[in-house]
């Protein structure tokens, strides 16, 4: 079926990285897409598994043999050619304006060209966040609101379709969400982060295999008006409530990523205190008290181009250039260079007339007048960079900046809500152990303690895991999953 290959991780237009598999075929040229990502979802972690296949006549070499990158980075960034089994309408091609209209949503959103009614959105690129601007779109559209959860058990478009079909109006959007239901062991419970979807956990999920249930927990007030809590305690409380409803008695299995592992920390504190078993507590990359510092504004800039250079490069370039970052960055110089400079004339003028000294005054008053304003430009260019990092979720409205529509609102308001119920939330020492697994990357322009400041917070200890990848990429981590998998089974056993 297939001869050669190459893999290469491409930018959509709506700047989403995403792997892209550019294929060589035998000469009847027979492939189904669905047939390859089957067969590398054997061999692979779901998160390796390319979102695109480009077939072509012959991989591009350079003059010594070698697959020329680069021009595969000039390459069709969709699918096409492929000859399918099925007859190609049945894949492809929308069956009524429902279809067609989210067939279209689908292309803008995901940044293809070509996208079929049974694509799986998360199989050729989809992810959270992509979900939410997904969702606003068919909102607008279509006047009517679905809980993101919707894509967990229908992440067609085929699926989706029928669902906006029917009348019914939009129903409140439950805090409980199935994720995976099937399995004998007992179920884990995964709290939502700063997006207040569960998403996120999908990938965790398929990877702890089809015998362990995971159930996910989204905020209230996602697609209604309902009220949100302003208490991290009442938050645990109405959660501990909805799992009951799946597991009566412990022992329980906890996890949280970010912000979650707060709510899941007062969900153990609270089910303990009710005399309940909780098996284990995991945190996800969850700051503890005090485990993250702000560093001064200029390490804090250093910090921050050093991670636009190293990750970002193509999609931050021309964002930090309109920023004027490079403008920026001379004039820090030149700053530094003044201030070197009046250092050196004070120390080599110690007897200086009145004249000068009023001078030399006026230049540092001057001085520090610009190194405040300077500053000030530093903290700025900073936060643009995390806005536009993995770590937006310091900020998670900035993730939809250019996104209209009511969900975004509903959002921010919950982001408010929520960053004043953290702010408020009093930790306290947890009797049991805490297992956290923080990922190796860190924000830039912050500094963060080893232990992400639990260390002291759990009388039977902490046992910590580093996982590759940033803040949320960790969470398609193989490596995440063995360990998890592993904690797991060792409780389970005990």
């Amino acid at each position: 079926m297939v001869q050669q290959c190459a893999i290469v991780v491409r930018e959509s237009e709506t700047g989403e990285q995403r792997l892209l598999a550019y294929v060589v075929l035998d000469r009847d040229r027979s492939a189904k897409v669905e047939i390859l990502r089957s067969f590398l979802k054997q061999k692979l972690p779901e998160y390796m598994v390319p979102s695109n296949f480009i077939a072509l006549d012959s991989l591009p070499l350079t003059p010594n043999g070698k697959i020329d990158r680069l021009v595969l980075a000039n390459s069709p960034s969709f699918i096409e050619e492929f000859i399918s089994e099925e007859p190609a309408e049945a894949l492809t091609t929308s069956r009524d304006d429902v279809e067609l209209k989210l067939t279209k949503i689908w292309q803008e959103v995901i940044g293809l060209k070509s996208v079929g009614i049974r694509d799986n959105f998360f199989d050729i690129g989809g992810h959270s966040l992509l979900a939410v601007r997904l969702f606003v779109q068919i909102e607008k559209t279509f006047q009517k609101m679905l809980p993101l959860s919707t894509l967990l058990q229908s992440p067609t478009i085929e699926q989706l379709a029928e669902i906006l079909r029917q009348n019914e109006s939009s129903k409140s959007c439950s805090p409980l969400v199935t994720i995976q239901s099937e399995g004998s062991k007992p179920p884990l419970f995964c709290i939502h982060g700063g997006g207040f979807n569960v998403l996120i956990y999908r990938d965790l999920a398929i990877q702890l295999g089809a015998d362990q249930p995971v159930y996910g927990l989204q905020a209230r007030g996602l697609i209604d008006n309902e009220p949100i809590e302003a208490r991290i305690e009442s938050i645990a409380a109405d959660y501990i409530q909805e799992i009951q409803k799946v597991q009566p008695q412990g022992p329980y299995f906890l996890a949280g990523l970010s912000n979650g592992g707060n709510i899941a920390l007062e969900m153990a504190q609270q089910l303990q205190a009710q005399g309940q078993k909780v098996a284990l507590l995991a945190l996800f990359d969850c700051y503890g008290p005090n485990s993250i510092k702000l560093l001064p504004p200029k390490q804090r800039l250093l910090s921050s181009l050093k991670y636009a250079l190293r990750f970002s490069v193509p999609r931050f370039a021309a964002k930090l250039r309109d920023k004027g970052v490079l403008k920026a960055w001379l004039e820090i110089q030149s700053f530094i260079k003044e201030l070197s400079q009046d250092k050196r004339h004070k120390q080599e003028s110690p007897s200086v007339s009145q004249s000068e000294i009023k001078r030399t005054t006026d230049n540092s008053q001057n001085l520090s007048s610009k190194k405040i304003e300077l500053e000030d430009l530093m903290n700025r260019l900073s936060q643009f960079i995390i806005d536009h990092s993995p770590w937006s979720f310091f900020n998670p409205s900035a993730q939809l900046r250019n996104v209209e529509g009511a969900l975004p609102d509903t959002l921010k308001k919950l982001e408010e809500s929520y960053g004043k119920a953290n702010k408020a939330y009093q930790v306290k020492v947890y009797p049991g152990k805490i297992t956290l697994f923080r990922a190796f990357e860190t924000p830039p322009g912050y500094a963060v303690d080893a232990n992400m400041g639990w260390n002291h917070l759990a009388l039977e200890g902490i046992e910590i895991y580093k996982i590759p990848g940033h803040h949320t990429s960790m969470m398609a981590s193989p490596i995440l999953a063995k360990n998890m998998k592993n904690c797991l089974e060792k409780v389970i056993n005990e």
